[in-house]
């Protein structure tokens, strides 16, 4: 009962209400202050040596890419913007600050920690954010401020289509074909897409409602737990259907519905400060793990789809009936951490050529997704777009500088979206040349004939 009490507590001022867009813009938003995070901040260690030129080099990008395929581009930069969320924190410290502040030893006692309002992050600014697009836009697209556009030719709606189904409301992305593994390691809020829909609300406003539980780095536990309770109610949600049609009864409601609201993540604590995150992160990793086994996957479902349907659990990179889906394809986290590269030269990379060749062939694989499961040279869709960070331990973005992609970018020819994507991200990032590749010739070319591709070149 404390999580439905809850969840009309503080969604009622989030808005009044939904309403379905099937028509209008994709809106593409994300949150790039003019005063940078601390985050921010830390990452400016190699190029671009500057916020203000790592700014520049972002924008284009994203500007470039709503701009080639007709997408409504929002950059936020009120990081304050969520304020009106949160009371006053009695210790004067928000976000980051706060857990920098406990790490170094200035703690205060749990008794008073219990006291005191959840502390406010920037990254709150979010949810605010998606919610304002959603009564305009079919789909909301949010990516961080470190995430850059890889894959320009390909539109958006067509790397939807590939995952998704009438029956989706969230798309969030994983590098790996493990759902359980990717929960396990920290589900990361920083990419992802919403549905103008029912369930697309729910989630934002759910996701905005456990604030008060959940304060792991900034707002990704919440986001975390807030899609574990998507997979948990939408399987009750089969289960009560089952048990309606072996009685003969009206099917129940979808799983969005108020009848859901005693299902809640086993992993939330009462309070914000009781969160850990090791545990609960294991918590949840364990919880889908469970429900993976109970509904089964795609390769073991495969030969009772017809008769079985609902068996089939939630599947990286292939549509079904759960309503948040998992995606390589969309976005891919090319950090240190994400990228399995932790054990280089211990807590820093050792500056070797073998080194940085390693982690090139690593980027390169996880970009061009040569784990997908139906992964095929040449043609296999490229990331969209990568989450990273800059500095000598992150490559991709001096990467990018320093091949034709950004130019290219900056130009922001229409024959961009004549070029295969896979071509593409290989001619303009990684193949030999890469620095000097030029687009195809043709920039009369109307850009409706460039839908049906050619292979790769």
């Amino acid at each position: 009962m404390r999580s439905v009490a809850l969840l009309q507590l503080v969604l009622v001022p989030l808005g009044a209400g939904w309403e379905p867009v099937r028509s209008g813009r994709i809106t593409l938003i994300t949150l790039n202050p003019l005063r940078p995070t601390a985050s921010m901040a830390n990452d400016s260690t190699g190029w671009p040596g500057t916020i203000e030129e790592g700014r520049r080099v972002y924008e284009a990008n994203w500007r470039c890419y709503a701009k080639l395929h007709g997408y409504r581009l929002h950059i936020e930069r009120n990081d304050q913007s969520a304020r009106h969320l949160f009371p006053p924190s009695a210790v004067g410290l928000t976000g980051d600050e706060l857990a920098r502040w406990s790490e170094a030893g200035r703690r205060v006692s749990k008794p008073e920690l219990l006291r005191l309002p959840p502390p406010y992050s920037p990254y709150w600014v979010k949810p605010v954010l998606v919610e304002r697009y959603l009564p305009t836009s079919p789909w909301v697209l949010y990516f961080d401020s470190d995430a850059i556009f890889l894959a320009l030719p390909s539109r958006l709606e067509d790397v939807l289509q590939r995952v998704t189904t009438s029956a989706t409301d969230v798309v969030v992305i994983t590098n790996t074909l493990e759902i359980k593994m990717t929960v396990k390691a920290r589900m990361c809020a920083c990419i992802f897409a919403v549905r103008s829909s029912p369930g697309g609300w729910w989630f934002v406003r759910r996701w905005a409602a456990l604030r008060t539980r959940d304060n792991l780095f900034g707002d990704m536990g919440a986001f975390s737990h807030a899609v574990v309770e998507m997979h948990l109610r939408h399987a009750a949600a089969l289960s009560a259907a089952r048990a309606a049609a072996s009685a003969g009864t009206p099917p129940p409601p979808s799983w969005h519905s108020t009848a859901y609201d005693g299902v809640a993540s086993p992993c939330l604590h009462a309070h914000w400060s009781l969160a850990d995150r090791n545990e609960d992160y294991r918590c949840m990793g364990a919880v889908m793990s469970a429900l993976l086994t109970k509904y089964g996957t795609l390769d073991s479902a495969r030969a009772h789809t017809a008769e079985l349907p609902a068996l089939v659990g939630p599947v990286v990179d292939h549509p079904t009936g759960w309503p948040v889906a998992w995606s390589t394809e969309l976005a891919a986290n090319v950090q240190r951490r994400q990228m399995g590269l932790v054990g280089f030269g211990g807590d820093k990379f050792v500056p070797s050529r073998n080194n940085y060749g390693a982690r090139l062939a690593h980027v390169r694989a996880i970009i061009l997704r040569r784990n997908s499961r139906e992964y095929r040279p040449n043609s296999t869709p490229p990331t969209l777009l990568a989450h990273h960070k800059t500095g000598k331990h992150y490559i991709l973005l001096s990467l990018y500088h320093e091949t034709a992609i950004d130019r290219i970018a900056r130009v922001c020819s229409r024959r961009i979206r004549c070029v295969h994507p896979t071509a593409f991200v290989n001619r303009s990032l990684f193949a030999p040349g890469a620095r000097e590749w030029e687009l195809p010739s043709g920039d009369g070319v109307e850009p409706s004939t460039c839908r049906a591709r050619a292979p790769p070149l």
